[in-house]
């Protein structure tokens, strides 16, 4: 076994208890060595099927034991697996086809169809992954020889690549290594530790960087990984129910549908320690509470991005703990950085480090990408002497704490003044009306541009012209006059990626017909008047 290559995962299970339930999907049970068999036998028939070192393995598919099982396979021979967006177009599917040049393509019998029509220009080979003959060689199949398999891949080579719009909206896949996938692993737990023996439920995408969080560090530390192909609230209740669940990865918008499920219950307490990873969006105050008392669980957030494979910093435990009861502030920050990582903030060409001086956030660690496939002069533009430009904007405190204050493609510059939308988008969260808010700018001839607040009410609440006035006057107690939004929009839902981030983007590139309420902006700073606007939909 090569502890440095990704695939040690799975040997290592095997090796130190090869009974130990690995991984559970439906009934179906795989132990440490029926998940190391299986990779064998995968990494015979890739063999088979011409695929060895550097060649792409392209997967569009629902979460499932062999997605994992191909990860490891892939690792094992050197190929890179590209997992892919089950939400994209066919287009969208086609456009990574035709960049990422696979050899294969593994589907699903959900998304057979979709695979079918998307292929393109690249046309690799389609297989099922629900084919009979696939599952009997999983289960049948010969063996490659572990020495055989594991002698050519090197450590900092790539073995896993995630495609990502990043602030430019424009697809591209980050390269990830052995190293950078096992290095992260090891830095989250070196902050936080689940609980071996228990389990972990997995309900995020495997196809998003959250793999490294909710897939490979349980199965690093000893948990058996209870997949489930996607999020659904009430199965999710019924898992850390009725098993003994210590881990699970969600995104406060699935928290907070855990917590509406729930109805009046809740959950029992747990023999083990309960953990909530989080990140995607912050998680205000009262929710932090909620899933404390009634998921009996303690919260931990993660801030990261897809070209640092995953986490960067992290909020523990304990610091939930301390924001709740003496300091609310922390809950506005993402922690402090993970161990053998340096954050530092970019001011006008230069590092800073000063407290509460704001800039973009630049990351510095051996969990950094590679770089950007087949695409040397994306990957330049976005390191700074050495460190990973993140597109977001923030600044430290001075114990060392992150706050992300906005993403640069997010700032709203009006009459001069720069509007950091999540303070403002704090603001409104916190008005009992407020479900979830996207705040962007609209483009103004005066002003440049003017802040405008999409938002999604609560179930008891209805858009009206009243209730408009009363959050601009709930802002007004919070905001200086030019963060107040000039226009509010009410929809029933924000659009949001897979993993329940709020695609401000789609918001901003919509032709806007329905502003329902809108400011006289000659009003900035007395009292509010709204008044209605006409308009189609969408």
């Amino acid at each position: 076994m090569n502890p440095t290559l990704l695939s040690s995962i799975v040997d290592h299970a095997a090796e130190s208890d090869p009974a130990r339930p690995f991984l559970q999907w439906h009934q179906a049970v795989w132990t440490a060595q029926d998940a190391q068999l299986g990779v064998l036998r995968l990494t015979h028939f890739l063999h088979a099927l011409g695929v060895g070192p550097g060649d792409r393995i392209a997967v569009l598919s629902q979460n499932r034991p062999e997605v994992l099982l191909l990860l490891f396979a892939a690792a094992r021979i050197g190929a890179i697996l590209v997992p892919i967006n089950t939400r994209y177009s066919a287009f969208e599917i086609a456009t990574v086809l035709d960049d990422a040049q696979p050899s294969l393509l593994f589907c699903d019998t959900t998304t057979l169809s979709l695979a079918s029509s998307a292929r393109s220009n690249c046309v690799p080979q389609l297989i099922s992954l629900d084919e009979p003959t696939l599952q009997s060689q999983l289960r049948q199949g010969p063996i490659h020889s572990i020495q055989a398999a594991m002698a050519s891949p090197r450590p900092t080579d790539p073995v896993l690549m995630l495609y990502t719009s990043g602030t430019t909206g424009s697809l591209r896949g980050a390269l990830l290594s052995h190293s950078n996938l096992l290095t992260n692993v090891h830095q989250i737990l070196t902050t936080l530790q689940p609980v071996p023996g228990t389990s972990a439920l997995l309900v995020t995408p495997l196809f998003h960087a959250a793999i490294v969080p909710a897939a490979l560090t349980p199965l690093a530390s000893g948990l058996t990984l209870i997949i489930h192909e996607r999020y659904d609230p009430e199965r999710a209740l019924h898992a850390l129910q009725h098993y003994p669940v210590s881990w699970t990865v969600l995104v406060p918008t699935m928290i907070q549908a855990c917590i509406d499920a729930l109805g009046t219950r809740t959950l029992p307490e747990s023999h083990h320690q309960r953990t909530i990873y989080y990140g995607a969006a912050p998680a205000p105050r009262s929710l932090i509470i909620e899933a404390r008392e009634r998921l009996k669980a303690e919260l931990a957030q993660s801030y990261g991005l897809t070209e640092a494979t995953q986490c960067v910093t992290i909020l523990t435990p304990q610091d939930h703990r301390r924001a709740i009861t003496s300091s609310p502030e922390l809950l506005l920050s993402c922690g402090k950085p993970v161990a053998h990582t340096a954050v530092r903030i970019l001011v006008n060409s230069t590092l800073e480090d000063t407290p509460h001086r704001v800039g973009e956030v630049v990351v510095f660690g051996p969990q950094v990408m590679i770089g950007y496939w087949q695409r040397p002069t994306e990957t330049a533009n976005v390191f700074f002497e050495g460190w990973l430009r993140t597109g977001d904007v923030g600044y430290l405190d001075a114990d060392g704490y992150l706050y992300i204050t906005d993403r640069l493609k997010d700032l709203v510059i009006s009459g001069g003044e720069n509007v950091y939308t999540p303070r403002v988008e704090d603001v409104i969260r916190s008005h009992p009306a407020v479900r979830e808010v996207a705040v962007i700018g609209l483009p103004h001839p005066k002003w440049g541009e003017t802040v405008h607040a999409v938002i999604a009410l609560n179930p008891s609440y209805q858009p009206s012209e009243q209730l408009a006035g009363d959050i601009v006057r709930h802002c007004r107690q919070f905001l200086g006059g030019f963060e107040i939004p000039r226009s509010i929009e009410f929809t029933d839902q924000l659009p949001k990626t897979a993993t329940g981030k709020i695609l401000k983007r789609n918001l901003r590139s919509r032709q806007i017909t329905d502003i329902h309420f809108a400011l006289d902006l000659r009003d900035s700073i007395g009292t509010a008047r709204l008044h209605s606007r006409e308009g189609g939909t969408e």
